[in-house]
């Protein structure tokens, strides 16, 4: 055989025929190169090479990437970092002899973590190292990897990042404390706590929860907070990740004002508002009433007003905020007052008013200082001409004074004085720099009234000083400061013509009636009609001479009440079942201190109305009512009587009727349980409708309640009525009464007869037994019966049948009204009471 047949891969049968260090494979039937050998050609195919000693781990080989050339079944000829090619154990396993530059030892599988080692390339992880934990030496992860499985043996290295918590967000906060929540990482149960870090300030621990309440914090500042997943369970030494958020605090409010420290002196034209001020605040807003009128920021606590338009003594509301980091504070709001200094005199007409000149008293009228320079108390007002009292004082700040007693027809000069709040040496102005100087009329003797509802009648003397011929007087007659009627008494007879005009607006009631002078001159008297009753009126009368009107006489009065008319339109709206609201209109003008009678009515079938109670109210304007505890389901009608002191109105015409929502009815009455004859079985229930009175509404149906006899009516809106009860026992079910083949009290009894009347006649027991026979084979005759459960004694009914009768079916439909062998419900609709109703 040719040599080269001997060789790897060459056939043969025996193994002397191939070269040395191979033998003839049992299985191929060639050469094969032994276990510990390679062949040198590096294929299993060709024929040829020769069986070379594989190498060991660490020797040098030439086949990269196969594990042919090396000995060790989990070696592989690998790429050396520095060059050449040599064996080296695979992935999973390490060098035995921990020796890189060694030639030997064995491939050995790599160790979990947390399992006992000598040297880090023994450890399986790649990210895992080999140390001592806990007095011993294991497989546990590098620095900045995690263990997903703990301590115990087993798991992977991961990075140490992915334990960071993830959208951390502020959920709330204040002036001082902030609060944010954070989602745990996916691998939480590497984590064995949370902790927060604020700036660089203590690190806290929060335990698992993914919250945190962050307090004592500054107020409109960044907080840089660092949210910390703790890994202490992947080596020996503790582990952190971190994420950060930058939130602010709310700005603390500012205030309250500093007064020590503000210049409220506003005589110079400049006044300083100071505020305190907490924590962080990059700028503030700020308005001050009358003064900075549009918010204006400020980056300093305090506020400079200048132009001359703050007042001294004056009260201005400052409103501040602060803000920090794009966020505000609440607003803060305060009163402050500039100093109160010496105030200015008022302003002061140099003549009176025409109307406010009276015979003994005169109306002094001015205009408030522009400059109080504080909160003005009161008024002076300094008179001179003939007047014993030479100041008068107004109490109050107060714009006129009435200065009296004066005499008749004199000349009195005044000015007046300003008195504010400040103190007793500042407080009290100088003089006004205007005199206003005006002479008193000359006033009427006597003016006397006397009122009806409608009228006013006036009665008068002429002025004990004309200072001339009278040509008139002028009557006017005012409400509410607005004329109503002005009649002017001209001189028409013994006297110079004159023209006297009317000084009410031409659209009032303008009258002109002629007189002589010896009328004039007279005790005269005129009636002014047309008037509203129960109104208070001011009545002016002023004479009139060739210089004009005189000193009027102001009296105040009051027309009599009168009997009010009848009211109108009265109306009644339901609000439930047993409230009505009853309205009407009652025509001006009011007559007087006014009572309304409010009258209701029912109305059954087609009967007159029935009166049935009355509410009394007080006012004119008092025009609705409502009317309680009525009856449900019921008609009524309504009406109204306005009442004064001069008498009652006629009544009004009723209102529509209307009527009451319907409500539970009542109890059914003439309840009563009976036995039919022969039917133990069976109760008989009758009833009678509830009466009128009680039905409250229309009733679709009646129902029994179960097991205890129990009878009520319900209505169309289904509201349950008031149940009717009655206890009933059914007759004990003794041998007497059902025999065990389930015949009937009837049969039985009709039997025994049978048998006393056959006996009487002596047919004997044999006719007796033969009667039994003939019974007994008509039964089974007949079919199967319902057999029924005995009762004990005493037992209430237990069953009541509840099929429905059809819907709203009257009760008289049938034979025997309101009688059932089996009940439930019974649905009616109740006609006589709707018939009631329309």
């Amino acid at each position: 055989m040719d040599k080269s047949e001997l060789a790897p891969g060459g056939g043969c049968n025996q193994d002397v025929q191939c070269i040395a260090n191979a033998k003839c494979s049992t299985t191929e039937h060639k050469c094969r190169c032994n276990e510990n050998y390679f062949d040198n050609d590096l294929t299993e195919s060709g024929v040829g090479g020769v069986c070379i000693l594989k190498k060991g781990v660490g020797d040098t080989c030439t086949a990269l990437g196969t594990t042919t050339e090396c000995s060790d079944s989990d070696a592989m000829c690998t790429t050396e970092t520095g060059g050449g090619t040599k064996c080296r154990c695979t992935a999973n396993y390490y060098d035995s002899d921990l020796d890189s530059n060694n030639v030997g030892g064995t491939c050995t599988l790599k160790k979990e973590l947390g399992v006992e080692c000598t040297d880090s390339v023994q450890c399986l992880d790649l990210y895992s190292q080999c140390g001592t934990w806990s007095a011993k030496a294991v497989c546990y992860c590098k620095s900045g990897f995690y263990d997903n499985n703990n301590n115990n043996i087993g798991g992977t290295c991961y990075a140490l990042n992915e334990l960071k918590v993830w959208n951390p967000t502020l959920t709330s906060r204040s002036e001082t404390y902030l609060e944010i929540e954070w989602t745990a990482p996916t691998a939480s149960g590497a984590v064995e706590e949370f902790r927060y870090q604020v700036g660089s300030g203590s690190v806290m621990s929060v335990n698992k929860e993914s919250t945190a309440n962050i307090t004592g914090l500054t107020p409109g500042s960044m907080f840089t907070i660092k949210i910390i997943s703790v890994d202490t369970n992947s080596g020996p030494t503790t582990q952190t990740t971190y994420v950060e958020i930058s939130i602010a605090t709310v700005p603390a409010v500012p205030g309250p004002l500093d007064l020590a420290k503000s210049d409220l002196t506003a005589s110079d034209g400049q006044i300083t508002i100071r505020w305190k001020s907490t924590g962080t605040v990059m700028y503030y807003t700020v308005t001050i009433s009358e003064l900075v009128t549009n918010p204006t920021t400020v980056y300093v606590p305090y506020q400079v007003i200048g132009g001359n338009v703050a007042k001294n003594g004056y009260r201005y509301t400052l409103t501040v905020k602060a803000h920090s980091n794009s966020l505000e504070s609440a607003e803060y709001t305060e009163v402050f007052r500039t100093v109160i200094t010496k105030p200015n005199p008022p302003t002061l007409p140099l003549t009176c008013l025409d109307d406010d000149r009276k015979s003994l008293s005169i109306y002094v009228r001015w205009l408030a200082p522009t400059y109080p320079n504080g909160d003005i108390l009161y008024y002076l007002v300094d008179t001179t001409g003939p007047t014993t009292v030479p100041q008068f004082n107004t109490s109050t700040n107060v714009l006129d004074q009435k200065v009296e007693p004066l005499q008749e027809a004199m000349q009195y000069c005044f000015r007046v004085k300003t008195v504010n709040d400040g103190p007793d040496n500042i407080r009290t102005s100088d003089s006004s720099y205007q005199q206003q100087c005006c002479y008193t009329r000359a006033g009427l003797a006597t003016v006397m009234l006397r009122t009806t509802s409608r009228s006013i009648q006036i009665s008068w003397s002429k002025p004990n000083n004309t200072k001339g011929d009278l040509t008139g007087y002028r009557l006017r007659v005012r409400s509410s400061d607005v004329c109503v009627v002005e009649v002017i008494l001209k001189c028409s007879t013994g006297c110079v013509p004159m023209v006297i005009t009317h000084n009410c607006a031409t659209d009032k009631r303008l009258i002109q009636v002629d007189r002589n002078s010896t009328e004039l001159m007279s005790f005269m008297s005129y009636v002014i009609d047309q008037l509203l009753p129960y109104t208070d009126y001011e009545v002016w009368i002023n004479a009139i001479n060739a210089a004009g009107d005189g000193d009027r006489n102001e009296t105040s009065v009051q027309t009599d009440s009168d009997v009010p008319q009848k009211p109108l339109s009265v109306v009644a709206s339901v609000v439930s079942s047993s409230e009505i609201t009853v309205m009407w209109n009652q025509r001006a003008p009011r007559p007087g201190v006014t009572t309304y009678y409010v009258e209701s009515y029912e109305v059954v079938l087609n009967s007159d109305p029935k009166f049935v109670k009355f509410l009394n109210l007080s006012g004119f304007s008092t025009q609705t009512t409502t009317f309680s505890g009525l009856e449900a389901y019921w008609n009524y009608t309504f009406s109204v009587v306005a009442a004064t002191d001069k008498g009652n109105s006629n009544q009004s015409e009723k209102s529509v009727t209307v009527t009451t929502l319907q409500d539970a009815p009542g109890k059914v009455t003439n309840f009563e349980i009976m036995i039919p004859t022969n039917t133990l079985t069976t109760m008989q229930v009758s009833w009678a409708i509830p009466l009128l009175r009680d039905r409250h509404g229309i009733i679709k149906e009646y129902r029994i309640s179960h097991n205890i006899s129990g009878l009520y009516a319900v209505n169309t809106i289904n509201q349950i009525g008031q149940k009717e009860q009655m206890i009933f026992h059914a007759i004990p079910n003794n041998e007497t009464q059902m025999s065990d083949n389930a015949y009937s009290i009837g049969t039985v009894v009709g039997t025994a007869i049978g048998c006393v009347l056959f006996t009487i006649l002596v047919m004997g027991i044999v006719v007796y037994l033969s009667l039994k026979r003939r019974q007994i084979t008509t039964i089974k005759k007949s079919g199967p019966r319902q057999v029924h459960n005995e009762a004990e004694h005493g037992d209430q009914y237990e069953d009541l049948g509840m099929d429905n009768i059809s819907s709203y079916q009257e009760l008289g439909a049938k034979a025997t009204q309101n009688v059932y062998d089996q009940i439930g419900r019974v649905q009616t609709v109740d006609k006589h009471y709707e018939n009631m109703l329309t």
